[in-house]
């Protein structure tokens, strides 16, 4: 998921000022009171992932300081039909900033206390140490897989066409004859 800073020189080129990772299908996201810490449902995993905000900032790459599970298998793999679905849709923290709540088709609302899920946040070690990985290594990451996933619709759209299949018995014959010693 990527973030943006909302500022006067947010536009449509803009570069993101940060990238949360190990968020699959992200649907539902809150910040905390203090907007140190962000809560987003993940539709592709039965998890509620928490981020902090390293150093007064959201710039840079960050993995969850928890991942907390917020159903249980059975539910989970009940709302499954895609890999997009079957996790949390939607979420919302009281105005008291002291229950969170999600929800999925499969289980209406569920109900967390956010102080807990901030302990247990707190828990996994200091916002401010830095990254493995700088934005633009990141950035590149994400650029390539795109490009090789693109590659790779481009090579089964081209082995799915007639004329692929109406060549690959040439194509068999001339393998053949490569092998022949001679």
């Amino acid at each position: 998921m990527l973030l943006y800073e909302n500022s006067s020189a947010l536009n449509a080129d803009a570069e993101p000022d940060g990238i949360l990772r190990r968020l699959y299908y992200p649907h539902g996201v809150r910040f905390s009171a203090d907007g140190r810490h962000l809560f987003v449902a993940d539709a592709g995993a039965p998890y509620l992932n928490v981020y902090a905000q390293g150093c007064d900032e959201w710039r840079g790459v960050r993995d969850p300081v928890a991942r907390v599970r917020v159903m249980a298998d059975a539910v989970f793999e009940r709302g499954r039909h895609n890999p997009e679905e079957g996790g949390p849709k939607g979420l919302d923290i009281d105005r008291s900033s002291s229950v969170l709540v999600v929800t999925s088709e499969c289980q209406p609302l569920a109900f967390f206390d956010v102080p807990a899920l901030l302990h247990l946040a707190l828990a996994g070690g200091s916002a401010c140490e830095p990254g493995a990985l700088d934005l633009s290594h990141e950035l590149s990451l994400m650029e390539e897989i795109r490009r090789m996933a693109e590659s790779a619709t481009e090579a089964h759209a081209m082995q799915s066409s007639l004329s692929w299949r109406l060549t690959a018995p040439l194509r068999r014959v001339r393998s053949a004859f490569r092998r022949r010693p001679g």
